[in-house]
């Protein structure tokens, strides 16, 4: 069974340096024949630890994936972000309502106060020409008083 390890960038992410100095080590121990290779499977792992080194695909492999992680993390936080401006909208919009459901109570209010102190002054017209007419038929003052409860 072969593994392709270079194809595999997340095999190396966080141990590429250990996986270059490994790398190396074999390099020297094959340049010091130190291992008993023929002599042309030698120098075709040779050939490939150097390529290995001299394209660097594992780091750009590995430079690839951070700008991927970061890309998806920007898009996560624009989809949150998304999410959020929709429910400040669904506030937005609660608002402008509860605003004019105020401003409706605020003008009802007004319109009471007014029928209010309309009402208030007739009903003080209305006592002084009772006061009014008392005197009249019985020659003495009267005092009527208003009093409401709520």
């Amino acid at each position: 069974m072969k593994i392709n390890i270079l194809g595999n960038p997340y095999f190396f992410y966080r141990d590429l340096p250990k996986f270059s100095a490994l790398l190396i080590q074999l390099r020297h121990i094959l340049e010091d024949n130190k291992l008993n290779l023929k002599s042309d499977v030698k120098d075709k792992t040779i050939q490939q630890i150097n390529t290995i080194f001299d394209e660097k695909n594992i780091q750009n492999e590995i430079d690839n994936i951070k700008i991927i992680r970061s890309e998806i993390d920007d898009i996560k936080k624009k989809i949150e972000q998304e999410g959020l401006a929709v429910k400040r909208d669904e506030i937005k919009n609660k608002i402008s309502l509860n605003t004019v459901k105020l401003e409706h109570l605020e003008n009802d209010l007004d319109r009471k106060n007014k029928d209010y102190l309309r009402y208030l002054s007739s009903l003080k017209n209305e006592r002084e020409g009772i006061q009014k007419s008392i005197k009249d038929h019985i020659n003495e003052e009267v005092k009527l008083n208003i009093t409401f409860n709520f």
